[in-house]
């Protein structure tokens, strides 16, 4: 269930960036188009790819360390799964003792 919601969170997203795409070619043909009319020299693209690279690789160091979380995470929650069961155990015979005294 789990791996279903983020299928879908991934599609939802992906589907975000391509009508974000959709928008930015749109909104830079419309600039070209005004530039042509206004007799203007049309400008020329930014090359994004070391952005693309740099958000790459933020992108790997945040996925890196939610994955150390995680481990974190599951090594904590078994843990204390752990201390409980010691605890309970513990209990038990604290009743049984108690139970052995009384009577």
């Amino acid at each position: 269930m789990l791996i279903s919601k983020r299928e879908e969170e991934r599609i939802r997203l992906t589907h975000g960036i391509g009508e974000i795409d959709d928008k930015l070619t749109e909104v830079i043909s419309e600039n070209d188009e005004l530039r042509a009319r206004l007799e203007m020299e049309p400008l020329p693209l930014v090359d994004v790819s070391k952005l693309r690279d740099r958000l790459h690789i933020h992108n790997q160091s945040y996925r890196a360390e939610n994955d150390i979380l995680r481990a974190e995470v599951r090594v904590f929650n078994n843990s204390t799964r752990n201390d409980r069961k010691i605890r309970g155990k513990d209990l038990g015979v604290i009743v049984r003792l108690l139970r052995l005294i009384g009577n």
